[in-house]
């Protein structure tokens, strides 16, 4: 699979003649995993930042064929692209990664169970991209809680009447290292 993790070789691989063979394959593996989750994180961070600036355009601007760039809040921006980076992008990858592992490919059945587990969790992963952004505002833990228990359910209900056809799409089409892109 696409973001497993190789086996350690221990014991009497460790002495076999190939060792080093084996040893260098896992060594690309390990790295190979790291891109992945960079890429993930790099994909998922410039997406929050990019629907950040068209959200502000949507809300600020007068005439949306014209934007004015001069009154996008770029701190605002620079937040959403940091909850990418730190939170949002790792679990993210995480996410995308287990259901894989524990639904793999792209039957009907197997697409159903995902896009299930996706809305079960869904909650969880609302709840920490909520968070992240009240603590990197400087809101505090009492902040971050105080959204949590306020906006989650709501967004989470709401999110429900679409996000699991999109979800959906993405689990039976997208390939895996592109899902979260998409997702």
């Amino acid at each position: 699979k696409f973001f497993r993790r190789a086996p350690r070789i221990s014991g009497a691989q460790e002495n076999s003649w190939c060792f080093f063979g084996v040893e260098a394959w896992q060594n690309w593996l390990e790295k190979m995993n790291a891109l992945a989750l960079a890429r993930t994180v790099s994909q998922v961070s410039s997406s929050m930042a990019i629907g950040d600036v068209a959200c502000q355009i949507l809300e600020t601007s007068e005439d949306i064929t014209k934007p004015d760039f001069d009154r996008i809040n770029w701190n605002r921006t620079r937040t959403m692209f940091t909850c990418g980076l730190i939170v949002s992008g790792p679990w993210s990858h995480g996410q995308y990664s287990l259901l894989e592992y524990l639904f793999a490919g792209t039957t009907s059945k197997a697409v159903a169970k995902k896009v299930v587990f996706s809305a079960l969790q869904a909650p969880i992963s609302i709840s920490l991209t909520f968070s992240t952004i009240c603590l990197l505002q400087g809101k505090g833990i009492e902040g971050a809680k105080k959204k949590v228990l306020s906006d989650v359910p709501q967004t989470w209900l709401t999110g429900n009447i679409f996000w699991p056809a999109i979800m959906g799409i993405n689990f039976k089409f997208v390939p895996l290292n592109h899902r979260p892109l998409v997702g």
